[in-house]
């Protein structure tokens, strides 16, 4: 591995470490503070004088949009669902959900590109890139065998039309366990619990599929799943890959292993949102 790339993995790896560091100790303050108010509110009330603080005054919440109505972010218009969480539907309307994959993206497509998505979600980077592409230069692979509907609401609504395909990728072609949560966006094929039950869905291989589809530009969304597909990826047909790791279900060893394996496929760090990550091939 060369300096930049050594410097880029320590950078990286401290900005997921301070990160986990940081949510987990504003999570601990936060519960440990709430509940003193809620027990014993005067005596809560008489330290943060002590402290010289005023009362906290927490703003009321924005309130959520109505399940069944269309938000519209960046030109985007996008179906709210009664399967979203509370805090999905913040995200979606407040415009941050996707935001660091679209901001990626957004300058880097050319218009000779095509994309091949994994892990389509509500359908929001498949329209995204449909709308500078066209609908024919991307195909979008989603699991989850409740969201096809969704999917296709939030394309038409978007006048695109692009190729979704509702199965997993993988190494071979089969079938697999996938698990479906109530609340679709925590639905995985690495992740069971509460909750979550589960149905077998179609895998694809995806060399057969990225020789059907000759993708120049792969998107990575998989919940957990980027691991193992980084490990048996052949990643030489394509000029860019943009993935999104997921440190809270593989660690930051994990996340860092996939860094390393796209970088060993010929492809450079050229960009960086969150938790997203962008390379390209010279």
């Amino acid at each position: 591995m060369n300096l930049r790339g050594t410097m880029n993995d320590y950078s990286f790896a401290a900005e997921l470490a301070m990160e986990r560091a940081r949510h987990r100790a504003l999570g601990g303050y936060a519960r440990v503070t709430r509940a003193w108010e809620q027990i014993s509110p005067g005596s809560y009330g008489r330290a943060q004088k002590l402290l010289g603080r005023r009362p906290e005054q927490r703003p009321d919440p924005a309130p959520l949009p109505e399940v069944g109505s269309v938000v519209e972010i960046d030109g985007i218009r996008m179906r709210i669902d009664p399967r979203m969480s509370e805090h999905n539907i913040r995200k979606l309307a407040s415009g941050r959900h996707t935001k660091h994959e679209r901001a990626l993206l957004r300058g880097a497509l050319r218009d000779d590109d095509r994309v091949m998505e994994l892990g389509g979600g509500i359908g929001m980077v498949a329209i995204d890139c449909s709308r500078r592409l066209g609908g024919d230069r991307v195909v979008s692979y989603e699991p989850s065998p409740g969201m096809e509907t969704l999917i296709r609401e939030n394309y038409a609504l978007n006048d695109v039309t692009p190729t979704l395909i509702m199965a997993m990728v993988g190494q071979h072609a089969g079938t697999r366990t996938f698990h479906v949560a109530e609340k679709f966006s925590r639905s995985s094929a690495h992740m069971s619990g509460p909750g979550t039950r589960p149905v077998e869905v179609p895998v694809k291989a995806f060399d057969d599929e990225r020789a059907r589809h000759r993708p120049t530009v792969l998107v990575c969304d998989i919940q957990g799943g980027e691991t193992e597909f980084f490990g048996f990826a052949d990643l030489s047909t394509l000029r860019m890959v943009l993935v999104e790791v997921h440190p809270d279900l593989i660690g930051t060893q994990g996340s860092l292993e996939v860094v390393r394996r796209i970088r060993a496929a010929g492809l450079k760090d050229v960009g960086r949102a969150g938790h997203s990550l962008l390379f390209r091939r010279d």
